[in-house]
Formats: structure tokens, sequence, C-alpha cells
């Protein structure tokens, strides 16, 4: 009972983040409408061309929500407001244009066979075609992991590799960002952390860190190898949770991160990122 209860208090601390998070979103995005400030609306602009894009890359319509129309009535302010064009207002131009001729013409995206794709930036792949992946190729990526930075050397990663369909479907299904395709991914590789390496309270923020340099290592090796992954995660407690208990893992282990992982059917327009000397600043 005891268990229970602490259960619902923490799912309702959750949600109550949840909302007003959602609130804050709301509000920010009003505001970069009403009077906007460039780096907020291009930041804006990149939210909803991240959402098309996927759809686009799912073959999924929009027709039923406004995302592109809201990229396009952001760009168009955008265009209006300033005159330098951000690389990443390109981007989304080419996304939103690709969007409506996909949706005009019914068709699709090209399938992955361009040979630059090697030597393109890497890019989150949520279409993958048919086959295994080799067990010494998925022992290189979680190598990766393995020799990524951790807080003091601390070393608390763990790696759970998904091959089960039928766990595939149900973690990749629980997922944030994964769905239409998550569950449909050769293997999903679960990023965990073990609590017991984290002593002080000072150190509440660290397992994320760890876990994100870790599976940030892996991806850049999945690209390097040739193969497409996608990061993914959890954001309610509730969620990481149900992961815990599908995979069996202990109490003191907490999934942080996954990562969908196979060959690549279809690679997206990469998008753009700003430049080094928009965001750097020399004390």
């Amino acid at each position: 009972m005891a268990e229970f209860i602490t259960n619902l208090f923490w799912d309702l601390i959750d949600y109550l983040r949840e909302m007003l998070l959602i609130c804050r979103v709301a509000l920010g995005r009003s505001l970069a409408l009403r009077a906007p400030d460039r780096d907020i609306l291009a930041s804006e602009i990149r939210l909803a061309a991240h959402i098309v894009d996927k759809e686009l890359q799912l073959h999924r319509s929009l027709e039923n929500t406004t995302w592109h129309v809201q990229l396009g009535k952001m760009i168009s302010i955008y265009e209006s407001k300033f005159v330098t064009a951000d690389p990443s207002v390109l981007w989304a131009k080419e996304i939103l244009k690709r969007y409506r001729m996909n949706i005009a013409e019914g068709g699709g995206e090209s399938p992955a066979t361009e040979p630059s794709y090697q030597a393109s930036r890497r890019t989150s792949i949520r279409r993958f075609r048919d086959g295994a992946i080799p067990d010494s190729m998925v022992a290189q990526v979680i190598d990766a992991g393995v020799w990524a930075p951790s807080s003091c050397n601390r070393q608390p990663c763990r790696f759970l590799v998904v091959r089960s369909p039928d766990l595939v479907r149900r973690i990749g299904s629980s997922l944030v960002g994964g769905t239409g395709f998550a569950d449909k991914a050769p293997v999903i590789i679960v990023a965990l952390v073990d609590l017991r390496m984290y002593s002080m309270p000072g150190d509440r923020h660290l397992p994320y860190l760890d876990a994100g340099a870790a599976t940030m290592s892996m991806l850049s090796t999945v690209h390097s190898l040739g193969l497409g992954g996608c990061w993914m995660n959890w954001k309610l407690k509730t969620r990481a949770r149900r992961i815990s208990k599908l995979l069996g893992v202990g109490r003191y282990e907490v999934p942080i991160s996954a990562i969908a992982l196979g060959h690549p059917e279809f690679i997206p327009v990469p998008p753009s990122r700003t430049t080094p000397e928009s965001v750097t600043r020399f004390l």
C-alpha cells in the first residue's frame, strides 16, 4: 500500500510538471509569433520542422494537425522580420517543400542509396531495412558507450541489447519520440545507470550526463559503421518504471535513454546547424 501511494504521488508530480512544461511551450510559441526574437523564433521553426520531417519520413499525414501550417506561418514571419537567412530556416523551408510535394503527389522520399551518406553529418534515422545487425557491429557500438567519459570515472552505465521482436515492440511503443518506428527497429539498445555509483545529494544530475555521453558516443559509432540510429527517451518516471519491469532490471538500475538501431532505408535531409561563431563566446 505504501509503495502504491508513493508511486501515485510521483505520478501526480510528473503530470503537473508535464502540464507546466506544455503551458511554458505554448506561451513561448505565442510570444515568439507576436514579438519575435530571432533566436527564439528560429528555435520554434526548428521544432516544427523536426515534427514535419519525422512525419514525412514515416509516411504519415499531418492533415489532422497544424504543424505544417504553423511552420509555414513562422517561416513567413521570420522572413518578414529578419533580412539575413538562418541556415535552420532554409532547412525548414526545404522540409516544408518536400512535405507539400509528398502530399500533392502521394509519393515518398528516396531510399538510402546516396553514396555520400558516410561523408555526411550524422542524423536521426527512423526507417530501417529488413536485416539483422551483426553481433560484431553491436559490440563495437557498446564498446563506444563503455569508453565514453563519465563523472569521476564512475563508469555507471549498463547496456541492454533488445532483439526479441515482442520486447522491441513493447519497449518501442513506450518511448518518447519513437511512435511509428521504434517498435519496428531490428534492435533497441537501452542505456541504464547504476544509482549505487552516486552517493552524494549533489550527484542527482550526473546519471543523465553520464548516460548522455555514452549514448552520443554510441550514436557516432553507429553512423561510422554505416548503420542508422535514433536517440529516444522517457519523459515520465511511470514510463521508465514500466520499461524497468519489462526488462527485469534491478531496483538500483534506471533506464535513461535508448537507441533504435538498424540498416537505414531512408536518409532524411540533414538538419542545419547553427555556426560555431553564433553560439560561442570567448572570455
